[in-house]
């Protein structure tokens, strides 16, 4: 960026939003249990503590917002398979097996 101030270097989050738009890859973000126990996902959706351990699931900030102590990041498969069938050289290299 010093030497060549002129040229737009995209930051990281513009780099996501773009791959997403392209690829139709997204990542999910899940709430889970600050031990690892559980993800709050399923009938865990609505539970405010860890169902093994009991930690609490938020920490309450001192304006009263809840915010999740840990997520689990998930990149779906099914957008990933799709992105992979889409060029036709990849497509072809999907099936090496037949």
């Amino acid at each position: 960026m010093h030497r060549c101030p002129n040229i737009d270097i995209l930051s990281h989050h513009r780099v996501k939003k773009l791959v997403a738009e392209i690829s139709g890859v997204v990542s999910v973000l899940d709430d889970m249990c600050i031990n690892s126990c559980t993800a709050f996902v399923g009938p865990f959706a609505d539970a405010a503590e860890c169902p093994v351990c009991q930690e609490p699931r938020y920490k309450v900030q001192k304006s009263g917002k809840k915010v999740p102590r840990q997520h689990a990041c998930t990149i779906l498969l099914g957008p990933q398979l799709q992105a992979l069938r889409r060029s036709p050289e990849s497509a072809v290299a999907l099936t090496y097996c037949d």
